[in-house]
C-alpha cells in the first residue's frame, strides 16, 4: 500500500471496495510495515536492512479538505508533472476512500 505521513499520522488510498475495506470495517486495529532498501556489503554473506513497524487504529476519512491534502500529497510522491497530477486528481479524486492510521506504538530494527 502507498502512503503519506503527515502530522504524526498515516494515510493510504485505495479503492472503496474490496477485501481491505471489509476487514478494517470488522476489527480497526492494524499494523503496517516499511522496509528500507536491502544492502549486501562486500564482506558479509548477510543483507542488512531497516524496518519499521507501526501498530494502531485505522479508520476513514471524511473531512474533504484532509482528503484533497491527502491526495494532493499521494500523487505529487509518484506523478512526474503538474499536469498529470491534475488530471489524475480530476479522474480519481472521487473514487477513493482515504485511511489514517493512528499510530499508537512504534517498533523498528536494523539487521
Amino acid at each position: 500500500m502507498n502512503h503519506v505521513f503527515l502530522d504524526g499520522k498515516l494515510y493510504f488510498h485505495c479503492a472503496r471496495k474490496g477485501h481491505k475495506i471489509d476487514a478494517i470495517d470488522k476489527h480497526d486495529k492494524v499494523s503496517y510495515c516499511v522496509m528500507d532498501e536491502e544492502v549486501k556489503l562486500d564482506d558479509n554473506w548477510w543483507y542488512t536492512f531497516r524496518n519499521v513497524v507501526v501498530f494502531g487504529r485505522m479508520f476513514k476519512v471524511s473531512d474533504d479538505d484532509l482528503i484533497d491534502n491527502v491526495f494532493y500529497m499521494m500523487g505529487d510522491k509518484f506523478n512526474a508533472t503538474a499536469e498529470h497530477m491534475a488530471a489524475e486528481m480530476k479522474y480519481a479524486r472521487d473514487r477513493v476512500l482515504i485511511f489514517e492510521l493512528n499510530i499508537e506504538h512504534m517498533s523498528g530494527k536494523k539487521s
